[in-house]
């Protein structure tokens, strides 16, 4: 049994807590102790998980709170996301046993980072994908040593499958729906999925999964150009849903001869693509990041367009959906 220490930000319904959470049921003789720097309501996400301990150092008190918690206890592994700062504290008292993780796909954050990391102490970095190993051994000056690893992120096969959905959705029962997950930030641009909406027919109704939302402006930029685009009749917005809710939606739709669409600008794992991919649903994504390296099921289908592309985007959308309905599949 080994005892882990991780460490991150936001205690979100975001990708983090998803890694943290696969991570946690597929090793359950390991002790997971997950320390956040906020609380943005997913705790609940690790209750039913005996091996797991969450705690949150808001109010500037992650840095006494980390110390305290590793001279009071022993673990084998620190993993440490998007803190670079904390990462260095926790060198100076534990070299061999701390490993960093970088998990975004924006290459300035990710060069901020690498530039505060003390890599003359630092012997482990752990990344999702190929794409993001090439990116971070770029930055790293040509003497350094750290060993950059490729530890792909784990889908929850107990809970994304292919399967019958036996959920009631109230959408229009002749609609064809297209999935989209995310928030509404730039990199996500969900502006973009509106746009193709835009230009599919009216049969097509759009489902966005967004994650919590802290800026009320994104979410007013969004509804605005949801009437610009004059889909007001044609978005519907869930928030927050479990794994197991979002599973039983991509279920839906795959039953619906719907289509996952992703139009994110970057990806350095694809979650929501790989997640979509193991239920069987047919994906169209933009050609970013690590999404070349996801692989679809037998008999599902996946595209990957140009980023910016409507036109394509469009065509792959109504492509596979024809494809489905000609089949029977």
């Amino acid at each position: 049994m080994r005892n882990i220490l991780s460490i991150y930000s936001n205690c979100s319904m975001g990708g983090m807590t998803t890694v943290y959470k696969n991570r946690i049921a597929d090793s359950p003789s390991d002790r997971h102790h997950m320390v956040f720097k906020n609380d943005f309501g997913a705790r609940g996400v690790f209750e039913s998980y005996e091996n797991a301990r969450v705690d949150i150092a808001d109010k500037g008190r992650l840095e006494a709170f980390v110390k305290y918690a590793y001279s009071t206890a022993t673990y084998d592994e620190v993993r440490i996301t998007s803190l670079p700062v904390i990462a260095n504290i926790l060198l100076d008292i534990a070299p061999d046993n701390v490993v960093y993780e970088f998990h975004s796909s924006t290459e300035t954050i990710l060069k901020t980072e690498v530039d505060i990391l003390n890599l003359d102490k630092l012997k482990h970095i752990i990344v999702p994908s190929l794409y993001l190993q090439n990116i971070i051994v770029s930055m790293l000056p040509s003497e350094c040593t750290v060993d950059v690893k490729v530890l792909p992120n784990i889908v929850d096969n107990s809970i994304f499958f292919q399967k019958q959905s036996n959920m009631i959705w109230d959408f229009r029962k002749e609609s064809i729906p297209l999935i989209w997950i995310g928030r509404f930030d730039k990199g996500k641009n969900a502006r973009d999925f509106l746009r193709a909406l835009s230009l599919l027919p009216e049969s097509y109704i759009g489902l966005l999964v967004v994650s919590m939302e802290t800026e009320p402006e994104r979410a007013s930029s969004f509804m605005a150009d949801v009437v610009s685009y004059r889909l007001d009749e044609r978005v519907h917005i869930m928030m927050n849903l479990s794994q197991e809710e979002i599973a039983a939606l991509y279920s839906y739709v795959s039953g619906k001869h719907g289509v996952f669409v992703s139009t994110s600008l970057g990806e350095s794992f694809g979650y929501g693509v790989a997640e979509a991919l193991a239920c069987g649903l047919d994906t169209v994504a933009y050609d970013v990041g690590a999404l070349a390296e996801r692989e679809p099921l037998a008999g599902c289908a996946y595209s990957l367009v140009d980023v910016g592309d409507l036109s394509a985007l469009r065509q792959e959308i109504t492509r596979l959906h024809d494809s489905r309905v000609l089949n029977r599949v």
